[in-house]
């Protein structure tokens, strides 16, 4: 049988019982490194450089490859992801929201995690929905959608739950949704100022990664979603994203996008 590549993407990997958000959906840490183990000694650990030749042709694995990807330039990325891939000599590709790591800004995917993971679900949607309402009241609401569209897309969560993140992520005018989201964000949780830091690697830890190997790329400069009649402003993101890397890392950061994710 010809080998394959697989490609593993990563989110929040943290020691969740002892973070002060512990329903933050995401992978232990003792976990990951369980999961580290049996990668290694069921695939070939690639490397971008070994991926891509594989791609390309270049190069034929003795078994199928694995390459690790990590999505959002998060703190745990730096304090606990990076050195447990050190110590299996494991590369990782790192995707960093570029606003989020010149340390003021809080992604909105992010503030409506942390936003779930702080309240209780139903007074969340119902407080969030009420304050659309006054700032928009011609806003669809989470009645409204395709739930079956939000279930494909959400398959792991509740179709309540389902819901409500598509709305957010597909069908909300995301500078009316931001704005609602901002307000709750400070009054539950505290300012961007505040959880920025708390939440993303700086530009200095990014260089250390770098240093021990690991490869950083852009995951835009806001993760903003764009409809398609949005799509110069995408763009604009993307070379926004582009910019901030190449003034502190020069080119030698991976030039290689992650697309956006839905959160």
């Amino acid at each position: 049988m010809n080998p394959t590549l697989q490609i593993v993407m990563y989110h929040y990997i943290r020691d969740l019982p002892n973070t002060p958000f512990p329903r933050i959906k995401g992978m232990l840490t003792s976990d990951f490194r369980q999961q580290l183990d049996g990668l290694r000694n069921r695939y070939e650990m690639a490397t971008l450089e070994s991926a891509l030749a594989f791609l390309q042709g270049n190069y034929i694995p003795t078994r199928d490859l694995c390459l690790l990807t990590f999505d959002d330039g998060l703190k745990e990325h730096y304090t606990d992801v990076t050195p447990l891939l050190m110590e299996h000599r494991i590369q990782g590709l790192f995707f960093a929201i570029t606003s989020c790591v010149q340390g003021s800004h809080v992604a909105s995917v992010h503030m409506n995690h942390f936003l779930m993971a702080a309240l209780d679900f139903d007074v969340y949607r119902a407080t969030f929905l009420q304050r659309l309402r006054e700032v928009a009241p011609q806003t669809p609401m989470a009645t409204e959608i395709d739930t079956s569209a939000a279930h494909r897309m959400y398959r792991w969560d509740s179709l309540e739950v389902a819901s409500f993140k598509y709305l957010f992520n597909f069908i909300l005018d995301w500078r009316v949704r931001d704005q609602v989201l901002r307000t709750l964000f400070e009054e539950q949780i505290g300012t961007e100022d505040a959880f920025s830091p708390t939440l993303y690697f700086t530009w200095e830890e990014a260089r250390q990664m770098q240093d021990a190997g690991m490869l950083i790329g852009g995951h835009s400069h806001q993760h903003q979603r764009h409809s398609g009649a949005e799509q110069s402003g995408g763009r604009h993101d993307e070379h926004s994203a582009d910019d901030s890397r190449s003034r502190r890392f020069g080119r030698s950061t991976l030039d290689v996008k992650a697309l956006r994710g839905s959160g």
